[in-house]
């Protein structure tokens, strides 16, 4: 009797696994073991994204005359993630950023250029958020210094599309573009309240330009 019993025992635990596999490749999105949604694809992302913003691209690059982006430079959650940066660039309390870069907002860097006696480097995200003390190695309380952040964004309607500014830490923050300023937060800001700016933009590529030095975020 005991003999079958510890046969009976084994039998069980051979055929358990294979029976929860089973149940695992007909469950469905709701779990329910129906086996009614084999293949169900549920969505992971919930949001509204604008159709102005989901047919931008950005790159950090400097486009060829007359080219179109890549499809690597689509943008379609809005988030630019690929940007050049400049910096630190020294700024005693005495003198401004015109003082050190003229006409910076008119400038059309590529990587490797220089400006500022320094070049333009490319730096991908992982996130909307970028870090100049992170990027640049500087210390979160020093002081005496600016960092800019350059993107080429590309809009094949000229649609306007909004774009959310939100920045951390002691300093100024400054968004142009297309040669234009678009905002500036005032001088020695600890925590920006952050603002919602409407982006003008025209038929093909487009630069906005940003200078701080301060965490900011990038997205649309």
């Amino acid at each position: 009797m005991k003999g079958t019993l510890l046969a009976g025992a084994a039998l069980l635990a051979c055929l358990q696994p294979a029976a929860l596999a089973d149940e695992a490749a007909v469950r469905g999105w709701r779990r329910d073991g129906s086996g009614q949604y084999p293949d169900a694809q549920p969505p992971l992302d919930w949001g509204r994204v604008a159709k102005s913003v989901k047919i931008l691209s950005a790159q950090a690059r400097r486009p060829l005359e007359g080219a179109i982006p890549a499809a690597d430079a689509a943008i379609p959650d809005g988030v630019i993630r690929k940007w050049l940066v400049l910096g630190p660039l020294p700024l005693p309390e005495d003198r401004k950023l015109e003082d050190i870069l003229p006409n910076a907002e008119k400038l059309s860097p590529d990587e490797h250029e220089t400006a500022g006696g320094l070049s333009w480097r490319a730096v991908a995200l992982a996130t909307d958020c970028m870090d100049f003390c992170e990027l640049l190695k500087i210390a979160p309380d020093q002081k005496g210094f600016a960092a800019l952040a350059h993107v080429y964004l590309f809009s094949p309607s000229g649609a306007p599309v909004g774009f959310n500014v939100l920045a951390q830490g002691q300093g100024t923050l400054r968004v142009w573009l297309n040669g234009k300023a678009l905002y500036s937060s005032g001088n020695n800001v600890d925590i920006d309240p952050g603002v919602r700016l409407s982006l003008t933009l025209q038929i093909g590529w487009n630069l906005p330009f940003r200078s701080s030095c301060m965490l900011l975020r990038a997205g649309l």
